[in-house]
C-alpha cells in the first residue's frame, strides 16, 4: 500500500544521504525516482558511489517480502543546458531498467 511504498522511499532517502558527501545533493525527482548531483566528482567515482548504493539497497532489502532494487544511469556534465542533462541521465536509466534492473550505467 501506499504507507508502506513511502516508508520504503524514506529509507531510501536516508540510504542515499548516508552514503553521499555533505556537498552533493540528494533529490527525490518524482514518484520512485531520484537525482543525485556529485559536485567535482569524476564518471568513474560518481558510478562506484551509485553501485555501493545499489548494493546496499539490494542487501537491506534480501530479505523482504517484497524485492527492492535499485537501477540507475550516471553521466557528467559537458555544459549542456539542465532538461538535455536530465534527457542523458534518463536515456541511462531507462536503459539499465531495460536490461534487466538493478544495475548501474554510465
Amino acid at each position: 500500500g501506499h504507507e508502506y511504498g513511502d516508508q520504503i522511499l524514506l529509507e531510501i532517502a536516508d540510504l542515499l544521504r548516508k552514503n553521499t558527501r555533505s556537498e552533493d545533493i540528494v533529490s527525490r525527482f518524482g514518484g520512485d525516482e531520484f537525482l543525485l548531483i556529485f559536485i567535482g566528482m569524476e564518471l568513474d567515482k560518481a558510478y562506484d558511489v551509485c553501485e555501493r548504493i545499489r548494493v546496499a539497497t539490494e542487501t537491506k532489502y534480501q530479505e523482504s517480502d517484497v524485492k527492492i532494487t535499485l537501477s540507475g544511469g550516471v553521466t557528467v556534465y559537458e555544459n549542456e543546458d539542465l532538461n538535455a542533462l536530465i534527457r542523458k541521465v534518463d536515456t541511462l536509466l531507462y536503459k539499465a531498467k531495460n536490461n534487466g534492473k538493478n544495475k548501474i550505467i554510465k
